[in-house]
């Protein structure tokens, strides 16, 4: 999959993989993309293509966890960098899939009157 994505992302739109991780139900993929790029269309073309392979390698596994046969669900997520530090994208999609701690809550008193 990873040489898949590469394959696509660099050769197709002349872009760069930089990080990818993701959950149980989604990813995460970090990549960067000249201007002339589209990102909408750079991500329609990273789902078709992905399911394809997925299926044809991995049908067994995932035949029974598809909702209707759907793979992917129509909606993504996409959003620039802009200024933000890269490090800092790159260090939050790589911490996907671990564990975090669960915080603590107390029930606050009210006061009566």
């Amino acid at each position: 999959m990873l040489c898949l994505l590469l394959s696509l992302i660099g050769q197709c739109y002349q872009g760069r993989l930089i990080e990818l991780n993701g959950e149980p139900d989604h990813i995460h993929i970090l990549f960067e993309l000249p201007a002339t790029a589209a990102p909408s269309v750079v991500v329609c073309s990273l789902k078709t293509q992905l399911s394809k392979e997925i299926r044809a390698n991995f049908w067994d596994e995932i035949k029974d966890t598809l909702w209707n046969n759907i793979f992917w669900s129509d909606s993504y997520f996409i959003t620039t960098t802009g200024g933000a530090d890269i490090e800092t994208i790159e260090k939050y999609i790589q911490d996907q899939g671990i564990e975090k701690p669960k915080r603590k809550y107390t029930k606050r008193q009210t006061k009566k009157e």
